[in-house]
């Protein structure tokens, strides 16, 4: 008997049920597999990206109510808008809770960090995008110690697991090492006396001074090498590192300064600003509950009163003196009152867009001081700082306001010539060379300095310019020091 039409088609169903559901999985593999072959090459936006932070360490990046705030927040802001990336904050407890997440796996990202070979072990980095200086804070009645050579016995606090940490027991295994959670219990110490010195991020431990009122804190000398901020990526999220880097190169110059404004200036006044309103809201407080209470004496409040508005003047002044001095010294060398290496940095960029700009001739002039170890050694470091000052004031005598000389480190000065042509600054070179040589210094003769000149090749950067000034330098000390070797490429287009 044949088969009713709905029978045979429920039959032929069942019959080719088999190859429909091979093809469906075949296809689905293929889509799965086109997703990850593309996957290294272009992140789609929706893929998420769970990211970790210090959360206590402002004002470069910290967690609060559950939201990343500081420097990085607004670097990750413009990464953000820049690739397209879809990152997600994890909050942590603390940064060693934020490293074990990465090295687990719960984080896949971590924004703001240096690179060293430890963390290369789990993490691969970025290209650098922020730069900070380290320094040492002390108590007031502590002398300067310029470097950490000079720490000798004290006890220095540093945070755990920083890269700090790890670059003070590498290279001075000798110095009493103390760490701490953060930066604010290493203020803490200092004040306690259980440490004598204090080794952090100077932008971060200025911003906690200012905050607690630690004015009886001062910056006593530079701790080891700037910190070098990337991006960190777990390796099995190594691709994200084209488009990070890409985002990361067009952060504009007027960004940069921005950002560097913003934290560096505004946000410490506005914290400084919050605590005098509140000192004067509670002493208010006081004075009205006090009225309330006793109805007596009102000539002796108004006295009291203007007594208390006086003082908080007085402690309001010493904040903003404290500040100001703050600032400076995040752009001056302590010893010599030049501006710093971290300064010259940020200035040389913008210089070098501008004269790309207008094509205006520049010059670089590096200068180093010849045997200055042999004058410590022989006649002590004390000698040593004299003789830095004396040469720096002969620079400030010497260029031009336009001018821009730094302390570029050790007994190392680095001098920016804008619109100056190569034999002007070979001028000023010689001028600078005599003037040395006629320094007076106890017992200390014989004094000369090395220096090495170039002028600025449309296009170039600046690392490619300062390498061929400090061939010159070099140069001039093989050829016996005390003389001055120019870029034989700029001497011949002169």
């Amino acid at each position: 008997m044949p088969f009713a039409p709905r029978t045979i088609i429920k039959k032929r169903i069942i019959l080719c049920l088999p190859f429909y559901l091979a093809t469906l999985l075949i296809a689905s593999n293929a889509f799965a597999q086109s997703i990850k072959a593309e996957k290294p090459n272009q992140v789609l936006s929706r893929d998420v990206i769970p990211y970790c932070v210090d959360p206590d360490w402002m004002p470069y990046e910290a967690i609060m109510d559950n939201k990343h705030i500081g420097i990085s927040n607004d670097y990750l802001n413009i990464i953000t808008e820049n690739s397209g990336l879809n990152f997600q904050l994890v909050p942590t407890k603390s940064w060693s809770q934020t490293i074990n997440f990465a090295k687990s796996g719960k984080c896949h990202a971590i924004i703001f960090l240096n690179k060293t070979v430890e963390r290369s072990k789990y993490l691969a980095f970025s290209d650098v995008y922020y730069r900070a200086p380290n320094v040492m804070f002390t108590h007031q009645n502590q002398p300067f110690l310029q470097n950490l050579s000079n720490v000798g016995e004290r006890k220095l606090g540093v945070v755990k697991n920083y890269r700090l940490a790890k670059y003070i027991k590498s290279n001075f295994p000798d110095i009493q090492t103390v760490l701490v959670n953060n930066e604010s219990d290493g203020l803490k110490m200092i004040l306690d006396g259980t440490i004598d010195v204090f080794a952090g991020s100077m932008l971060s431990l200025s911003s906690h001074t200012h905050q607690e009122g630690y004015s009886q804190l001062k910056i006593s000398g530079w701790a080891g090498p700037e910190d070098e901020l990337r991006v960190g990526v777990i390796k099995d999220r190594n691709y994200l590192l084209p488009q990070i880097n890409d985002a990361i190169a067009q952060i504009t110059e007027a960004q940069h300064l921005a950002i560097l404004n913003k934290w560096n200036n505004v946000h410490i006044v506005k914290e400084l600003d919050y605590q005098f309103g509140l000192k004067l809201l509670l002493v208010s407080l006081a004075i009205i509950l006090l009225f309330i209470a006793r109805h007596v004496h009102l000539n002796k409040f108004n006295s009291a009163l203007v007594a208390k508005n006086d003082e908080l003047e007085t402690v309001k002044k010493t904040l903003e003196q404290s500040n100001q001095h703050l600032e400076y010294l995040s752009f001056h060398d302590p010893l010599t009152a030049l501006y710093n290496r971290h300064y010259f940095v940020q200035y040389i960029e913008n210089h070098l867009s501008q004269q790309s700009r207008f094509e205006s001739q520049s010059c670089l002039m590096l200068i180093d001081i010849d045997y200055f170890k042999q004058v410590n050694d022989q006649h002590g470091h004390t000698v040593g700082d004299e003789l830095l000052k004396q040469v720096a004031q002969i620079l400030t005598s010497s260029i031009r306001s336009s001018d821009i000389a730094s302390r570029w480190g050790g007994e190392e000065f680095l001098v920016l010539m804008p619109n100056t042509p190569i034999d002007n600054a070979e001028h000023l070179a010689s001028r600078i060379k005599l003037s040395v040589s006629e320094i007076t210094l106890n017992n200390v003769s014989n004094l000369s300095v090395s220096i090495g000149l170039s002028q600025y090749n449309t296009g170039e950067d600046f690392h490619l310019w300062f390498e061929r000034t400090d061939k010159m330098l070099y140069q001039a000390k093989f050829n016996g020091r005390n003389t001055i070797c120019v870029d034989p490429a700029n001497s011949i287009q002169n």
